[in-house]
């Protein structure tokens, strides 16, 4: 049993979790966090006052190192909103958020976004209009970063270079994306966020997009969430699925399993390929 400052209890209740160690002098046994889980969530609820509307409800989970994640559900299924509670863009009712075996949201922990080493995506990509690509990609990098050779590595990466000097409005939406993409890896995060990435693109383009892009992030090693209503998108790229709604989890588990042995039926008709 771990506490957050007091307020906040989790347990960890695989032994995976934990690299037990037991000296033959002392017999003392001592637990050490492995590196396996990334993202652990415990119990994390989220409720909007004004509508009184449970968001995320007691939702417990861990995420894999390295891992791909595909966070499935239906419109107000509560999945952008534990993204942004992830990420620092909301403050849950209770619960407890670690990353890196550190916690960084309690009922008394609140590491601010800026400080949680997660990088994001958005469904409109958030470009400056007024910037150019090289100057949206370097936005977030600390200084005595050699800002001029990560630029132009990222673009190289995502397929655009030598058009550092190009402004948003002069790409087409498949770069913009790409765009994106390079802005949020440049301060090499932990966890990359994409929220429903691939939404504004038409069916034949976004296949191919689709596959580039999730070429990069597993070339980078990056760990990464990503929130979707299309159940191809989930079952083509993600390593693990989960599934949520209402704000609560109801599968959580590897593609193969999500696709074969689903846990109830709603599940099922999520993934139907009748």
């Amino acid at each position: 049993m771990h506490h957050c400052d007091g307020n906040c209890t989790y347990y960890f209740v695989k032994p995976t979790n934990f690299e037990i160690e037991m000296s033959e002098n002392t017999q003392k046994i001592e637990a050490k966090p492995t590196s396996k889980n990334i993202l652990v969530l415990q119990d994390l609820t989220k409720t909007f006052n004004k509508t009184k509307t449970v968001a995320v409800s007691k939702l417990s989970l861990n995420i894999k190192r390295n891992s791909i994640t595909a966070i499935v559900g239906e419109s107000g299924s509560g999945k952008t909103t534990l993204c942004r509670l992830i990420a620092g863009l909301e403050t849950p009712d209770e619960g407890c958020i670690q990353i890196n075996n550190k916690v960084v949201s309690s009922t008394t922990v609140f590491t601010p976004p800026e400080k949680r080493h997660i990088g994001m995506v958005f469904q409109d990509y958030a470009l400056f209009p007024h910037l150019t690509l090289y100057k949206n990609i370097a936005y977030g990098l600390a200084k005595g970063v050699d800002k001029v050779k990560r630029v132009i590595d990222l673009l190289d990466l995502v397929g655009l270079k030598d058009l550092e000097k190009r402004y948003p409005h002069q790409l087409s939406g498949g770069q913009q994306q790409r765009v994106a993409l390079a802005r949020a890896l440049a301060p090499s995060p932990d966890i990359l966020i994409l929220d429903e990435p691939f939404s504004n693109l038409d069916a034949n383009f976004r296949v191919k997009l689709r596959k580039e892009i999730f070429q990069i992030i597993k070339q980078t090693q990056v760990t990464a969430l990503f929130i979707t209503h299309d159940t191809d998108d989930a079952t083509a790229v993600a390593d693990e699925i989960m599934i949520i709604k209402d704000g609560v989890l109801v599968q959580h588990d590897a593609t193969k399993v999500i696709i074969e042995q689903p846990k109830n039926s709603y599940v099922a008709s999520l993934f139907s390929r009748g």
